[in-house]
């Protein structure tokens, strides 16, 4: 007897038993070629209806997100070099602008040099000449006492004379 209470012998499948179920595994009828068309079919028609069209948008998608990522860092690089050609050309400019702001101030200061040489010369001839002229007016005047202190001189003489 068995642990299930049944006979040892019904318990075992029979020869004959295990040929027919191992029979009924694959059964190849009518159906199994239909399963086998359909099979072929999908396999067929599935990349091209579904997988190839979702591959080419995944692919595209890609290419486009790339293409959009190079195209910036491509941008960045361009827009890099502007500036750095932008802050060349302002650097030079700047540097041009500041020698000939130096020319410029070396030019003014000579002018003024030149200018304060020319009052500071016509002064001094001013000067000179006014210096000249007080001397001469001095000298005239001195002449001028003289001849009205000799005048003088001679009129108290003859006043101390007459008495």
């Amino acid at each position: 007897m068995s642990a299930f209470g049944m006979p040892l012998a019904s318990a075992l499948p029979q020869a004959s038993d295990l040929a027919i179920t191992s029979a009924g595994l694959v059964d190849l009828d009518v159906t199994f070629f239909i399963q086998f068309f359909f099979f072929l079919a999908l396999v067929v028609t599935l990349p091209k209806l579904i997988f190839n069209p979702l591959l080419e948008r995944f692919t595209h998608r890609q290419d486009r997100t790339e293409g959009a990522r190079n195209e910036a860092k491509a941008m960045l690089r361009d827009a890099d070099k502007q500036i750095f050609v932008y802050e060349e050309a302002t650097s030079k400019q700047k540097q041009k602008a500041l020698a000939e702001r130096a020319a410029a101030r070396a030019d003014a200061q000579q002018q003024a040099a030149e200018l304060v040489e020319n009052v500071k010369k016509k002064t001094h001839f001013k000067i000179t000449q006014g210096i000249a002229t007080l001397v001469r007016a001095e000298e005239d005047a001195r002449a001028q006492i003289d001849k009205e202190a000799a005048a003088i001189s001679v009129l108290i003489a003859e006043k101390i004379v007459e008495g």
